[in-house]
């Protein structure tokens, strides 16, 4: 039996918002949920307040294809969820199905906050999207409107309502108004999100790989002699390009956060020689290091860092965040690859001891 959380969220009075996956039943405070997605809110002390299910069939290859549940939180209190699926899933008032039924299409639906319910008649709806192909939900942002921006992969094109792809496949980033409606979609060949924040001003900042040239709307980035780069880039609310990046070498982002400032820090790892700015050309240990590179709201960068690692150590930064203040905090994993023998890694305060498998947490100032 697999039970699994897959996100969470906290909303403006400290309550937790907790999804997830689960392969048989599952309690979390007032009721018995059956295979699906589970869905729980929990109050800034820890009390339950409610659980709900979605009956279906939420993972395949979930790793593979993004069909892991997200939650985000609306400024209301409200709560969004999205993910994929295949074959056939049940909300309050629809039941959505793939065809061909082997296939995944997209979810999303709006919670509301007090109940816990996405039925039309207490404020909550739920809509599916997709193709011929398979079409997944890699991450997805709620904004101060209301709305959420998602993005993900596709394959044989995808619908978004009256909003049809450019591309057979590639990257798509779409925008949800308050009622489920699309408002814009925009799809990119050789693209891969793997994170997305969304600032004070509603601008969406995405981060992922890109294997060929790919232009998000102010041309080309470049390739430099490696089969997979990393961009960086950022669209206003209404969908329109403002900046993006290329950065070049064996650099991997899993997380993207933003400040109050409206700057833009990314969190991965790097291996390798590294080039961020121009033709400054970074040298890094061939196992992967700790990176976290902060980027004004232009695009520019402000600084960089990473933790450089001993020989067959590899650190990486899984997930961060930035606090109200600007600092970011940072957490992840450090393995040592090439024996059981502890050795040390350096996250800035000197050399802490590890073993073959430890766990980091750290904070940056702003």
């Amino acid at each position: 039996m697999n039970q699994s959380s897959t996100s969470t969220c906290v909303d403006g009075s400290g309550s937790i918002i907790l999804a997830g996956i689960n392969s048989g039943t599952i309690n979390l405070g007032d009721r018995n949920i059956g295979p699906g997605i589970f869905v729980a809110k929990f109050d800034a002390n820890g009390v339950h307040v409610w659980s709900r299910g979605v009956h279906g069939a939420p993972e395949r290859e979930p790793s593979l294809l993004a069909g892991i549940p997200k939650v985000d939180c609306t400024p209301d209190g409200d709560v969004f969820l999205a993910g994929g699926f295949a074959g056939t899933i049940q909300f309050d008032d629809a039941t959505f199905s793939t065809y061909p039924t082997d296939t995944y299409d997209i979810y999303i639906a709006r919670i509301d906050g007090s109940t816990g319910s996405w039925s039309a008649a207490d404020g909550g709806w739920s809509r599916q999207f997709g193709g011929p192909g398979d079409e997944g939900v890699i991450d997805f942002a709620v904004h101060s409107s209301k709305g959420a921006i998602i993005t993900g992969n596709f394959t044989q094109g995808i619908e978004f309502g009256n909003f049809s792809s450019a591309i057979d496949s590639g990257m798509y980033l779409a925008s949800i108004d308050n009622t489920g409606k699309p408002t814009w979609v925009r799809s990119f060949t050789n693209a891969r999100p793997s994170s997305l924040s969304i600032d004070a001003l509603g601008n969406s900042s995405i981060t992922g790989t890109y294997e060929h040239p790919v232009d998000f709307g102010g041309g080309e980035l470049p390739e430099w002699n490696r089969n997979q780069m990393t961009f960086a880039t950022q669209f206003d609310i209404s969908g329109i390009h403002r900046w993006s990046r290329g950065l070049l070498g064996q650099i991997t982002m899993s997380s993207i956060s933003v400040d109050p400032l409206n700057n833009v820090t990314l969190f991965g790892n790097a291996s390798y020689s590294l080039r961020i700015d121009d033709n400054e050309i970074l040298t890094v240990r061939d196992f992967p290091s700790a990176l976290a590179i902060k980027l004004n709201p232009e695009g520019k960068t402000l600084w960089k860092r990473w933790f450089p690692t001993a020989s067959n150590h590899a650190i990486t930064a899984i997930i961060a965040e930035t606090d109200l203040r600007g600092e970011n905090i940072i957490s992840g994993r450090a393995i040592n690859t090439g024996s059981s023998t502890a050795t040390t890694i350096d996250l800035g305060t000197g050399p802490q001891r590890t073993g073959e498998y430890s766990f980091f947490i750290t904070k940056l100032g702003n």
